[in-house]
Protein backbone atom coordinates (compact mmCIF):
# COMPACT_ATOMS: atom_id res chain seq x y z
CA UNK A 1 0.00 0.00 0.00
CA UNK A 2 2.53 2.24 0.48
CA UNK A 3 4.37 1.41 -2.79
CA UNK A 4 1.18 2.98 -4.51
CA UNK A 5 1.18 5.73 -2.45
CA UNK A 6 4.55 6.69 -3.51
CA UNK A 7 3.66 6.33 -6.64
CA UNK A 8 0.56 8.08 -6.54
CA UNK A 9 2.51 11.44 -5.00
CA UNK A 10 5.08 10.98 -8.13
CA UNK A 11 2.56 10.82 -10.56
CA UNK A 12 0.63 13.88 -9.00
CA UNK A 13 3.89 15.81 -8.56
CA UNK A 14 4.53 15.21 -12.67
CA UNK A 15 1.70 16.11 -13.50
CA UNK A 16 1.83 19.57 -11.56
CA UNK A 17 5.36 19.90 -12.98
CA UNK A 18 3.63 19.11 -16.90
CA UNK A 19 1.14 22.18 -15.39
CA UNK A 20 3.66 24.70 -14.31
CA UNK A 21 6.11 24.44 -17.50
CA UNK A 22 2.87 24.34 -19.65
CA UNK A 23 1.83 28.13 -18.27
CA UNK A 24 5.30 29.18 -18.46
CA UNK A 25 5.65 28.45 -21.86
CA UNK A 26 2.79 30.04 -22.42
CA UNK A 27 4.05 33.37 -21.32
CA UNK A 28 6.23 35.69 -23.33
CA UNK A 29 8.40 38.11 -22.02
CA UNK A 30 8.96 41.37 -23.50
CA UNK A 31 11.99 42.60 -24.41
CA UNK A 32 13.30 45.42 -22.72
CA UNK A 33 13.88 47.65 -25.96
CA UNK A 34 10.20 47.06 -26.70
CA UNK A 35 9.55 48.26 -23.43
CA UNK A 36 11.31 51.13 -23.12
CA UNK A 37 9.63 52.46 -26.32
CA UNK A 38 5.99 52.14 -24.73
CA UNK A 39 4.85 54.87 -21.95
CA UNK A 40 2.54 54.76 -18.88
CA UNK A 41 -0.83 53.28 -19.71
CA UNK A 42 0.04 51.84 -22.95
CA UNK A 43 -0.01 48.10 -23.93
CA UNK A 44 2.38 45.96 -25.33
CA UNK A 45 0.86 42.75 -27.64
CA UNK A 46 2.72 40.59 -29.77
CA UNK A 47 1.69 39.87 -33.58
CA UNK A 48 3.70 35.95 -33.83
CA UNK A 49 1.65 35.13 -36.96
CA UNK A 50 3.32 38.44 -38.82
CA UNK A 51 7.13 36.71 -37.80
CA UNK A 52 8.76 35.09 -40.24
CA UNK A 53 11.79 35.07 -42.78
CA UNK A 54 13.81 37.93 -41.84
CA UNK A 55 11.45 39.45 -39.51
CA UNK A 56 11.67 38.25 -35.78
CA UNK A 57 9.16 39.93 -33.91
CA UNK A 58 6.44 41.88 -34.34
CA UNK A 59 4.77 44.10 -31.39
CA UNK A 60 1.70 47.00 -31.54
CA UNK A 61 1.71 49.24 -28.88
CA UNK A 62 -1.19 50.73 -27.88
CA UNK A 63 -2.10 53.52 -25.61
CA UNK A 64 -4.89 53.34 -23.01
CA UNK A 65 -7.91 53.65 -25.19
CA UNK A 66 -6.82 50.30 -27.25
CA UNK A 67 -6.12 52.11 -30.19
CA UNK A 68 -2.77 51.34 -32.23
CA UNK A 69 -0.08 53.77 -31.37
CA UNK A 70 3.35 52.20 -33.48
CA UNK A 71 4.26 48.71 -34.60
CA UNK A 72 7.63 47.62 -32.95
CA UNK A 73 9.71 45.45 -35.19
CA UNK A 74 12.86 43.27 -35.00
CA UNK A 75 14.40 42.15 -38.38
CA UNK A 76 17.79 40.65 -39.65
CA UNK A 77 19.08 40.78 -42.81
CA UNK A 78 23.41 39.38 -43.49
CA UNK A 79 25.89 41.96 -43.32
CA UNK A 80 29.18 41.58 -44.51
CA UNK A 81 30.89 40.00 -41.26
CA UNK A 82 27.22 38.49 -39.83
CA UNK A 83 23.94 38.73 -39.22
CA UNK A 84 22.50 42.43 -38.57
CA UNK A 85 19.70 42.75 -36.42
CA UNK A 86 17.57 46.04 -35.78
CA UNK A 87 14.72 47.77 -34.69
CA UNK A 88 11.92 49.60 -36.87
CA UNK A 89 9.42 51.72 -34.92
CA UNK A 90 6.71 53.01 -37.24
CA UNK A 91 3.77 55.58 -36.07
CA UNK A 92 0.26 54.09 -37.03
CA UNK A 93 -1.01 57.84 -37.15
CA UNK A 94 1.23 59.29 -39.71
CA UNK A 95 2.90 55.84 -41.55
CA UNK A 96 6.28 57.07 -41.14
CA UNK A 97 9.03 55.49 -38.99
CA UNK A 98 9.81 57.02 -36.06
CA UNK A 99 12.83 55.33 -35.03
CA UNK A 100 15.61 52.56 -36.73
CA UNK A 101 18.36 50.94 -34.24
CA UNK A 102 21.04 48.19 -34.55
CA UNK A 103 20.27 45.55 -31.80
CA UNK A 104 23.41 43.65 -32.45
CA UNK A 105 26.49 43.50 -35.06
CA UNK A 106 29.64 42.09 -35.86
CA UNK A 107 30.56 44.44 -38.70
CA UNK A 108 34.09 45.98 -38.12
CA UNK A 109 34.53 48.94 -35.55
CA UNK A 110 35.86 51.45 -38.47
CA UNK A 111 33.68 51.04 -41.57
CA UNK A 112 30.61 48.95 -41.06
CA UNK A 113 30.68 50.03 -37.21
CA UNK A 114 29.01 52.99 -38.26
CA UNK A 115 25.36 51.63 -39.00
CA UNK A 116 24.99 52.00 -35.36
CA UNK A 117 25.60 55.99 -35.38
CA UNK A 118 22.62 58.18 -35.49
CA UNK A 119 23.94 60.44 -38.36
CA UNK A 120 23.28 56.86 -40.49
CA UNK A 121 20.14 56.03 -38.83
CA UNK A 122 18.92 58.94 -38.90
CA UNK A 123 18.46 58.67 -42.41
CA UNK A 124 15.47 56.26 -42.06
CA UNK A 125 13.53 58.58 -39.53
CA UNK A 126 10.58 60.21 -41.44
CA UNK A 127 10.15 57.32 -44.49
CA UNK A 128 7.00 56.43 -45.49
CA UNK A 129 6.18 52.93 -44.80
CA UNK A 130 4.54 53.17 -48.07
CA UNK A 131 7.29 53.03 -50.07
CA UNK A 132 10.65 50.73 -50.16
CA UNK A 133 14.00 52.63 -49.39
CA UNK A 134 17.09 51.90 -52.00
CA UNK A 135 20.49 52.26 -51.32
CA UNK A 136 22.40 54.99 -53.43
CA UNK A 137 25.99 55.33 -53.51
CA UNK A 138 26.65 59.10 -52.92
CA UNK A 139 23.94 61.64 -53.26
CA UNK A 140 20.01 61.41 -52.88
CA UNK A 141 17.54 61.67 -55.80
CA UNK A 142 14.11 60.96 -54.22
CA UNK A 143 12.70 60.69 -51.06
CA UNK A 144 12.97 56.97 -51.23
CA UNK A 145 17.18 56.85 -51.26
CA UNK A 146 19.82 56.40 -48.68
CA UNK A 147 23.31 56.56 -48.68
CA UNK A 148 25.29 54.11 -48.24
CA UNK A 149 28.23 54.21 -45.53
CA UNK A 150 31.55 54.67 -47.85
CA UNK A 151 33.56 51.72 -47.63
CA UNK A 152 30.61 49.78 -45.73
CA UNK A 153 28.38 48.90 -48.97
CA UNK A 154 27.07 45.35 -47.55
CA UNK A 155 26.73 46.85 -43.95
CA UNK A 156 24.66 49.25 -45.60
CA UNK A 157 22.60 47.43 -48.43
CA UNK A 158 21.82 44.86 -44.97
CA UNK A 159 20.25 47.32 -43.15
CA UNK A 160 18.17 49.12 -46.02
CA UNK A 161 17.36 45.44 -47.00
CA UNK A 162 15.83 44.59 -43.45
CA UNK A 163 13.89 47.79 -42.86
CA UNK A 164 12.03 47.25 -46.53
CA UNK A 165 11.42 43.72 -45.06
CA UNK A 166 9.82 46.08 -42.06
CA UNK A 167 7.98 48.45 -44.13
CA UNK A 168 6.35 45.61 -46.73
CA UNK A 169 5.24 43.71 -43.13
CA UNK A 170 3.96 47.15 -41.98
CA UNK A 171 1.80 47.34 -44.59
CA UNK A 172 0.22 43.82 -44.45
CA UNK A 173 -0.81 44.19 -40.95
CA UNK A 174 -1.90 47.58 -41.70
CA UNK A 175 -4.26 46.34 -44.21
CA UNK A 176 -5.17 42.73 -41.78
CA UNK A 177 -5.19 44.26 -38.65
CA UNK A 178 -7.52 46.00 -36.58
CA UNK A 179 -5.21 48.78 -35.34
Amino acid sequence: MEGCSIGVTRFIAFIALICLLTACASVQTIPVYVEELSVDGETIRRLGTYEGGGITAVYIIQNGEGGARAVIQAAEAQGFNDTIRILVLTNVQTGLTERVEVLEHNETEDYGGYVTEEWFLGRFVGKDAETSLRLVKMAVKSKEDIVAITGATYTSQAIVDSVNMCLINYRRIIEEVEL
